[in-house]
């Protein structure tokens, strides 16, 4: 019997958490949650080899802030650069524990599944929960980045957008190290516009958010 994807989106259902809803996108599966603050994401990712084989790939959490989101798009647009949605903050979560590791996990039949399964749910219940638990509150998520460098944020946002996104989440919260990180992200971001467009443009949405009334 061939084992296809529709078959493992059916397996993979049965690990829903309540209050989420499974959405599906090329090679991902999406555990989403919405509230009036966020949207709360767990993604479980896979490789299709055909005729019949799939292997897990990882699990990660990801958290969409409205309120930052929405401040992004809209001086970005004032500005006339391009915005691009995405999560605000995420962590990889499966293989945090080798024990309970879905990665590189090969999936040939329903019965194979069904061993694997505690471990889905192990990750979700252990790792993914709390996660949103936690970091539903923005001042969490600003003590974590407050604590970092530039680069050490890429696990929890990428690309260019990090510079922005982690002062923004600073500020929103109210965070005492705020002009202390915006400065010193300031001075790294200003040396990375001189290297790449995307940067450049980066450095004018900062500009325009942290000090055009300073």
């Amino acid at each position: 019997m061939v084992f296809l994807k529709e078959d493992l989106i059916k397996c993979v259902e049965t690990t829903k958490p309540e209050g989420f809803e499974l959405i599906y996108h090329t090679g991902v599966i999406h555990f989403v949650n919405l509230n009036s603050l966020s949207e709360n994401r767990i993604g479980i990712t896979f490789a299709h080899y055909f005729p019949h084989s799939i292997t897990f790939t990882g699990i990660s959490n990801s958290i969409t802030y409205k309120i930052i989101e929405d401040i992004l798009f809209q001086n970005s647009k004032n500005l006339g650069l391009e915005y691009s949605s995405a999560s605000s903050f995420r962590s990889s979560v499966g293989s945090n524990s080798s024990k309970y590791s879905v990665v590189d996990k090969k999936i040939e039949s329903e019965s194979q599944f069904l061993e694997l399964k505690p471990n889905i749910e192990y990750i979700i219940n252990n790792y993914c929960l709390p996660f949103f638990e936690k970091y539903q509150d923005l001042y969490n998520v600003a003590e974590l980045l407050s604590s970092l460098k530039p680069q050490e944020v890429v696990p929890y946002i990428q690309g260019a957008k990090l510079f922005c996104k982690t002062i923004l989440i600073l500020r929103e919260s109210n965070h005492p190290r705020f002009q202390e990180k915006r400065d010193e992200f300031y001075e790294v971001l200003k040396k990375q516009a001189n290297k790449k467009e995307v940067y450049k443009q980066q450095l004018k949405l900062f500009e325009s958010l942290f000090y055009s009334e300073v």
